[in-house]
């Protein structure tokens, strides 16, 4: 008898735990801000997690089927998204801040300051060049430019006094744009830009994630 109570509640405590294992999908347009969310959110317990580029969804949109707990994406791409889902309360929307250590770093620059920017997409670079300007007027920004075998890392950077680039910028460049970077980097010449949920949007995906593992518990 006791073998079997043992038994049975071993399959109990299994279905228990597969039953609040969680399906959370989470949709960007630009590989840096996908991957810092993914980082983020995967510190959340009890999730599974599906992340996916925007361009993705738009071509294979049966991603976010209904299996998908729950579909985190940002303001930007709500509407779209809400559209394709067959459940539309499954949509969570989130804000994204940079982090304190990142708007640290530009808020630091000096006035006058020639500062780059170096990205692997032209939407992350927009993302950088927008958060600098609105925290630090006075330096003098200059274009974006996009990792490519092209781009000749160590001239762009040769007249900058500083460089804004993703935190794991080594994910988007070849082996010799990274040691330059890296270089810059023990310069204090580079700014590590990554972008976070912000508290507000954070509490609330907890306790949407809360809701829907008890409900599904029921």
């Amino acid at each position: 008898q006791t073998e079997i109570s043992i038994f049975l509640d071993l399959k109990q405590r299994e279905r228990t735990q597969r039953l609040s294992m969680l399906k959370v999908a989470v949709v960007e347009c630009n590989p840096e801000a996908l991957s810092q969310l993914g980082e983020q959110l995967r510190a959340v317990d009890g999730i599974e997690l599906y992340s996916y580029l925007l361009k993705t969804v738009e071509e294979y949109p049966y991603n976010l089927d209904d299996d998908m707990d729950l579909v985190i994406t940002t303001g930007n791409h709500a509407a779209y998204i809400e559209s394709i889902l067959p459940d539309r309360k499954k949509l969570a929307r989130v804000a994204l801040r940079l982090s304190v250590s990142s708007l640290a770093g530009v808020v630091r620059l000096q006035p006058e300051a020639c500062v780059g920017i170096l990205s692997g997409s032209v939407r992350f670079g927009e993302l950088m060049a927008d958060t600098c300007t609105q925290l630090n007027k006075k330096v003098k920004l200059q274009k974006a430019c996009q990792f490519s075998p092209n781009l000749d890392v160590a001239e762009y950077v040769a007249d900058k006094d500083a460089v804004l680039v993703p935190r794991e910028y080594s994910k988007y460049c070849n082996a010799e744009a990274a040691q330059i970077l890296r270089q810059l980097e023990k310069e204090n010449k580079l700014v590590l830009c990554d972008y976070e949920m912000d508290e507000g949007s954070f509490l609330h995906l907890e306790e949407r994630l809360k809701q829907i593992r008890e409900d599904k518990l029921i």
